[in-house]
């Protein structure tokens, strides 16, 4: 029989994974989690008082935690509700994609922490191009993870979609003469084009956690499409480079990320207490 291109067949298998991300998220959620899939974590954090151990969580990211605003925003929010039973650390390379982490360095030092969970957002370098590989970056993120599960056994992972960002071009325009020279100068005219990329990227990373059984906050979603993120830029949540966000924006990221945290840990109490009652 003739085999069908690899690039083909890893359309097909998105398409069909796209549908059952559709059917599983639900039109209006923006968090998925396979059932019970936290509840150990969860549970970890009401009896962090008895056992006298921390929970730890890593957040794992690029450029837009190496400020620290988007994970302190998080880990503030926990800890309004859960004290000291929550511990934060994080680690925010620059420029950093799904294969920038595939590497022992980063994999040692993942370990150190010793983490009870692990939040990744990564996906703005992996699709701040614009011609965009579905294929690759899902190669990038199997890589990724088989790496992660190795090194850390029977760990959940919390995935976030990259938020919005805009492609910048610049285009060489014709310049006056120097002075007392014939030569012109170099000028460059800079626009900026809204990164539809972003959210492929989003579908990609929905979709791979629906496959992988892990759980994941639609953060790109919930900041709305390119005339939400204007509003942004307008509100100056996000930076004039647009691609980076303020202090105000990287709080508000955390924000809603925190928040999809504490409602997973709600909807597990309340599941339990079904439970109880059977």
């Amino acid at each position: 029989s003739i085999m069908m291109p690899f690039a083909n067949r890893f359309m097909l298998l998105l398409l069909c994974l796209t549908t059952a991300f559709g059917l599983s998220f639900g039109q209006s959620s923006l968090w998925y989690e396979p059932e019970g899939y936290l509840d150990q974590v969860w549970q970890h954090i009401r009896v962090a008082d008895s056992n006298k151990k921390t929970v730890t969580i890593l957040h794992l990211g690029d450029s837009h935690l190496s400020g620290g605003y988007f994970t302190r925003s998080i880990s503030a929010k926990l800890a309004a509700q859960y004290g000291d039973k929550v511990c934060f650390e994080r680690i925010g390379v620059p420029g950093a994609s799904y294969s920038t982490f595939s590497q022992d360095k980063y994999m040692q030092r993942i370990k150190a922490v010793e983490p009870d969970l692990v939040i990744i957002s990564l996906g703005t370098n992996d699709s701040y191009c614009f011609k965009f590989s579905e294929t690759e970056m899902w190669g990038n993120m199997e890589t990724f993870f088989g790496m992660l599960q190795q090194t850390l056994e029977d760990v959940p992972f919390v995935l976030t979609t990259p938020p919005p960002s805009y492609l910048r071009r610049s285009v060489k325009v014709a310049g006056k003469n120097r002075k007392g020279s014939k030569r012109r100068r170099n000028r460059y005219r800079t626009t900026y084009h809204f990164n539809d990329n972003t959210e492929k990227a989003s579908r990609l990373i929905r979709s791979y956690t629906v496959e992988h059984g892990m759980a994941c906050f639609d953060l790109s979603a919930a900041m709305g499409g390119e005339a939400e993120t204007r509003q942004w830029l307008r509100s100056g949540l996000m930076h004039t480079d647009h691609i980076h966000y303020t202090v105000g924006g990287y709080t508000r990221h955390g924000g809603l990320v925190a928040d999809a945290l504490l409602g997973s840990i709600v909807r597990g109490k309340m599941d339990r207490s079904d439970q109880s009652k059977l």
